[in-house]
């Protein structure tokens, strides 16, 4: 202590400021030495982190590049559809529901009104046959699997102005799930309605490419029919009748695989008859799978003119090709169903987009009656005891 007092006596001021400075700059370079090491250690880990990060970019890029491929062959699978009809839909393995065969066999009946042609009345017939058989007393179960919803806005009438379009309806079907059903405009019965949106269309493509992908469980051709096949099903209704889209799609697929019956509606014209080669085709290259091997069917014809008593002569040669065509193809006779061709009465017109004819118009009516009278007779329920052909 007493040689520190004697240094500091000795100093001059100007010593001690010298020795103040000195002090001073070598803590500066101190601390400017502990802030560079902080900044490396701190760099350091950034690199780390940077490093980490880059690898796990390298391995998602892989897996995308794996999943691109991937996605690349199935859609080359994809576009090799030719005449409605690939090995995208008849692809193993199958998956159907357990008992699937013995099940359709004791299912209630379960229609789709089927063409691979639009226009031609599809979605006119599965309305007004609805309304039919609901007058009847029968529990109908309506489903539109076309996403223009056309069948929605019919059968569910003014109640369809007001309704969520982008709500799930048909797209919860594809998923393997009962959706909610809207009771069907006008009902007599406990009748209802799966509605169909245009988010439908996406749907399906998301699932169907998730299916090839292996991404999606099960087999998304028999979710429809694993529905349908349910006792939920089958005990509450009497009868699900099936508006199908116009073009080979999962929602097709799907109601061909949980069809028990086909109507296949036909425009008397050169071109329809046509497609309905076409259509019969493409069924005979789902079957036996995905397809159940017995399946039912009968031609439909809508005509142009009011009455089935004044068919025009294109409109005979139509059905004429008609017999020809299912001739060739050895089919026995009554697919075509003669007796109950029917006219495009303005009837139709008046309530298309707003209801059901068979509602509206009484002018429909007898036309209806024979028709679905016909129906009835080719795909009888168990509520009204109709004797099978």
């Amino acid at each position: 202590m007493d040689r520190i007092e004697l240094l500091m006596a000795t100093l001059t001021p100007s010593a001690v400021l010298l020795l103040v400075a000195v002090a001073g700059i070598f803590v500066l370079v101190i601390g400017c030495i502990a802030v560079l090491i902080l900044a490396l250690m701190r760099r350091s880990a950034d690199i780390g982190t940077l490093s980490a990060k880059l690898e796990a970019a390298e391995d998602e890029l892989e897996s995308v590049t794996g999943q691109r491929d991937a996605a690349e062959a199935a859609l080359e699978r994809f576009v090799t559809l030719a005449d409605g009809a690939s090995e995208v839909w008849t692809r193993t393995p199958f998956e159907p529901p357990d008992g699937y065969a013995e099940r359709m066999a004791e299912s209630i009946p379960i229609i789709a009104a089927a063409n691979l042609k639009g226009g031609v009345g599809k979605t006119t017939l599965a309305a007004n046959l609805a309304a039919w058989f609901d007058a009847r007393g029968e529990r109908v179960l309506l489903i539109d699997l076309d996403y223009q919803g056309s069948l929605t806005a019919m059968a569910l009438g003014g109640d369809a102005r007001g309704r969520d379009f982008g709500a799930p309806g048909a797209r919860t079907l594809l998923r393997g799930e009962m959706p909610k059903v809207f009771p069907m405009a006008g009902a007599e019965s406990n009748s209802g309605v799966i509605d169909a949106s245009y988010p439908l269309l996406n749907e399906e493509s998301r699932l169907l490419f998730r299916w090839l992908l292996g991404l999606e469980p099960g087999d998304v051709r028999y979710r429809l029919a694993s529905l349908l096949l349910a006792p939920r099903v089958q005990t509450i209704y009497d009868r699900v009748i099936i508006d199908t889209p116009p073009r080979v799609t999962l929602s097709l697929v799907n109601a061909l695989c949980a069809a028990t019956h086909l109507v296949i509606p036909t425009q008397l014209n050169g071109l329809s008859t046509e497609a309905v080669q076409s259509f019969l085709a493409t069924l005979d290259a789902l079957r036996p799978r995905p397809l159940p091997p017995v399946q039912r069917y009968r031609i439909l014809g809508m005509q142009k003119t009011w009455s089935t008593e004044r068919m025009s002569r294109a409109e005979l040669a139509a059905v004429a090709e008609i017999d020809r065509m299912l001739a060739m193809r050895g089919e026995p006779p009554g697919l075509f169903l003669r007796d109950a061709i029917l006219p495009n009465m303005s009837g139709f017109q008046r309530a298309a987009g707003r209801g059901l004819a068979y509602r509206t118009e009484p002018s429909v009516r007898p036309e209806l009656d024979r028709l679905g009278a016909r129906i009835g007779r080719f795909a009888p329920s168990f509520a009204e005891e109709l004797e099978e052909e």
